[in-house]
């Protein structure tokens, strides 16, 4: 039963960690570290990733020029999102999280797998206790999103599975 308890509290800590970098990635254009990235995406095949984010005086600015994605697939997949959270995947990983970032019609689906954690009440309370006490957090990055996809009413989905692939729970935000 402790084991139990620690293993919910460790998952709940981790959840509420990335989610709080992955929005402070979204929304500022600075790395998980916190670090400013020097970043220049240019069109694609498509010509949709046009983004330019410089560091010459210690704050970050994109460039007045930002072609949107067409699709929340398209900006899933885009260079620009796999560069923002390429270090969250890996660390994930080392903690043997897995994350997958899907786009689906008009929604940002970040898909987090416990690899070493069984569903149970006790873990969907305090994961989705944290999930609750960050709202506003995810409301703001549902809006954000405007700026990056020629998309309506976008919303930010959490999803958390257990091992066996099972759900623990999914979470719909959009703007306030």
């Amino acid at each position: 039963m402790m084991k139990n308890r620690w293993l919910s509290a460790a998952a709940c800590g981790a959840l509420a960690a990335v989610m709080a970098l992955s929005f402070s990635a979204c929304e500022s254009g600075k790395d998980p570290s916190g670090s400013f990235q020097t970043a220049s995406i240019s069109a694609g095949a498509s010509g949709q990733e046009n983004l330019s984010v410089s560091d010459a005086s210690g704050i970050a600015e994109t460039s007045s020029a930002i072609n949107k994605f067409a699709s929340m697939e398209a900006y899933a997949d885009s260079g620009m999102m796999k560069a923002m959270y390429s270090g969250l995947i890996e660390n994930l990983a080392a903690d043997n999280v897995d994350l997958s970032i899907t786009g689906e019609d008009n929604r940002l689906v970040f898909t987090y797998t416990y690899n070493n954690f069984l569903n149970s009440d006790e873990a969907v309370e305090m994961l989705s206790s944290n999930l609750d006490a960050q709202e506003s957090s995810f409301q703001s990055m549902a809006a954000s999103l405007k700026q990056f996809v020629e998309v309506e009413n976008p919303v930010v989905v959490i999803v958390a599975l257990d091992q066996n692939g099972e759900e623990m729970f999914t979470r719909e935000f959009t703007e306030e």
